[in-house]
């Protein structure tokens, strides 16, 4: 069983959204997943079981997905990490996925110590900055720890820019490009799953390059837990000492044209 945690102390990253697409990439390639509800609603889905993640699953599941592809649970304390981790493995799941909060935690330190895989997707160069001084900041454990762009804006110029605002870890060659599929697998459930009148609700192309995306991104994922880091991952130089701000500064005054 391995674990792959979304983190990034910041909200509207994109944590959801990528866990969302890794479980249903997971699932058709043939993996029983589990999904470790670690958010702020994850007490508050205990008592009343409206979450995020709970009203997903119940989207998953009118999608076709089976109670024996996908189990979601909530956390809030170490008590119910632990048992939650516990029916994970008596269900026989050969992937967990971690959903995070926006304000970390102790309990989400300690799951990034025990995760394979730590995801970190940022939507800007402002996020990438952020999250990238947040992470020098607080040593996060750093076994196998990658940037995930999502829906990146602008032209060619401007999202490397976003991407080299990103340091201290490699980024994914997978990204998850700006497409309102995969946010609202949150209502339509798995994008490998959708009725034919979803399917025709949404564009045909932009379906299968989600899907094409998601095959990749979960591939990817799949990959770096079996092997070790591959050489040709390499974590961004910084172009200015000191912090990831001045960093940012640096990309700033190299491109003034890219900023606004």
């Amino acid at each position: 069983m391995h674990i792959i945690t979304f983190f990034a102390p910041k909200g509207g990253s994109g944590r959801t959204t990528a866990l969302m697409t890794a479980a249903a990439g997971l699932i058709e390639a043939g993996h029983r997943v589990g999904v470790l509800d670690m958010t702020e609603q994850a007490r508050t889905a205990a008592r009343i079981g409206q979450s995020f993640i709970t009203q997903w699953e119940d989207s998953m599941v009118k999608s076709g997905i089976s109670a024996e592809e996908l189990t979601t649970i909530p956390a809030w304390d170490d008590v119910t990490r632990q048992r939650a981790m516990m029916s994970f493995a008596h269900a026989g799941c050969t992937r967990v996925l971690v959903d995070t909060p926006k304000t970390p935690s102790d309990l989400v330190v300690e799951m990034l110590h025990r995760s394979d895989v730590t995801i970190m997707p940022f939507v800007s160069y402002m996020e990438a900055t952020f999250i990238s001084d947040w992470s020098f900041a607080t040593k996060i454990p750093n076994k196998k720890v990658f940037g995930l762009a999502t829906g990146l804006t602008g032209s060619a110029e401007e999202q490397d820019i976003h991407r080299k605002a990103f340091l201290g870890a490699p980024l994914l060659n997978a990204e998850l490009e700006r497409n309102d599929i995969y946010p609202n697998q949150l209502t339509t459930g798995s994008i490998f799953k959708m009725t034919r009148q979803q399917q025709a609700s949404v564009d045909a192309t932009a379906l299968h390059r989600a899907q094409t995306t998601a095959f990749a991104f979960t591939d990817e994922l799949n990959q770096l837990l079996r092997w070790p880091t591959p050489r040709s991952y390499a974590t961004q130089a910084p172009l200015a000492t000191g912090s990831q701000f001045a960093h940012f500064h640096a990309l700033r005054n190299e491109t003034p044209g890219v900023f606004h």
